[in-house]
């Protein structure tokens, strides 16, 4: 293996690590709220390429809570994730926690709202993915956005 086969097989390790660390927090959080019984938790993790010169990678998870008297086209969700954008200058990490509500939830009415939204620019990829784990230790900070939501614990 080359010089660049190897750097890219340690880069996606640390992505899935990072990947593998936020669905294991997720599937706690699913394990320890009852979010109802149609409630859908899946994984997001997609490369794009921008061109020759950047890479978009993104990681995350996505609880989907299907109201009780609802069809399928009709439900709310609670997104776990990071995006990391590798550029020929610099990356950029961003994480984010957000719940897309169709109706009111704890209090909070329906439409788009953000509990979490970090950035952080970094010079190199090393540094990149330095500040992907760190996203990921933050998103955990954010157990608790079910309660937010009115969801009671198990």
């Amino acid at each position: 293996m080359g010089e660049f086969e190897e750097r890219l097989a340690q880069v996606l390790a640390e992505v899935s690590a990072a990947h593998l660390d936020l669905e294991r927090f997720t599937s706690d959080v699913l394990a320890g709220y009852d979010l109802g019984p149609e409630t859908l938790l899946s994984d997001v993790l997609t490369i794009d390429r921008h061109g020759e010169k950047a890479t978009t990678i993104t990681l995350g998870r996505v609880f989907t809570l299907v109201p009780k008297e609802a069809d399928a086209l009709d439900v709310s969700e609670l997104q776990y994730g990071c995006t990391l954008e590798v550029g020929e200058a610099a990356c950029v990490v961003t994480g984010r926690v957000e719940a897309h509500l169709v109706e009111g939830l704890g209090g909070l009415g329906v439409g788009s709202h953000s509990f979490h939204s970090g950035r952080t620019v970094a010079p190199d990829i090393d540094t990149a993915l330095a500040a992907l784990r760190s996203e990921v230790a933050t998103l955990k900070r954010f157990s608790t956005v079910p309660e937010r939501l009115g969801f009671s614990p198990r």
